[in-house]
């Protein structure tokens, strides 16, 4: 008995060590430093779209956002947004099914295509390959000063170390996880 108790122990740290989430890991540093730019990443998570991307169905593409959560913590999650995929029915592409003229749409109206042109649910966890691509490398830029004199408010502290990390995913491929 007293043999099979560090065994236990050693099984039971060997588990938990292993199911760190390495999705989460990239997806922090893609939104903190440009440690990906340029690179192909593996991403697994559940894809979801924006409210504010309707603008209707005449689209070639359309953002989607990734939220990946921890195995052992689902309070822990990261967020990736900006992946660009085909908009239509074909491999690794997302359609909203609605009428051309609809205001608004659901999730349940949003269908995805894996890269064999599988549908696939927003519910469905999935494991996304794409390149990032950074849209603007150093700080952030401030929009310039208006002619219009404005009463000095104390600018709030901003997070992080000041760079623009905007970026875009592309060349997405898209599998059921």
């Amino acid at each position: 008995m007293k043999r099979l108790i560090p065994v236990f122990i050693a099984a039971l740290t060997f588990f938990f060590a292993s199911c760190s989430n390495k999705s989460m890991d990239v997806a922090k540093d893609i939104n903190t430093s440009y440690k990906y730019d340029g690179q192909t990443v593996t991403l697994e998570g559940r894809l979801s779209t924006s409210f504010m991307v309707w603008g209707g169905t005449d689209r070639k593409t359309l953002d989607l956002n990734l939220t990946c959560s921890s195995a052992l913590d689902n309070t822990r999650m990261e967020s990736v947004s900006d992946i660009i995929v085909s908009y239509g029915t074909g491999a690794n592409s997302v359609i909203i099914n609605v009428a051309p003229d609809a205001k608004e749409f659901k999730e349940t109206d949003v269908a995805l295509y894996d890269k064999n042109g599988t549908r696939l649910a927003l519910t469905d966890k999935v494991k996304i390959t794409g390149k990032v691509t950074y849209l603007a490398k150093g700080p952030k830029k401030r929009a310039p000063a208006s002619t219009i004199k404005i009463p000095k408010v104390k600018e709030r502290e901003e997070e992080g170390d000041g760079n623009d990390y905007s970026y875009k995913i592309i060349d997405v491929t898209i599998e059921k996880a």
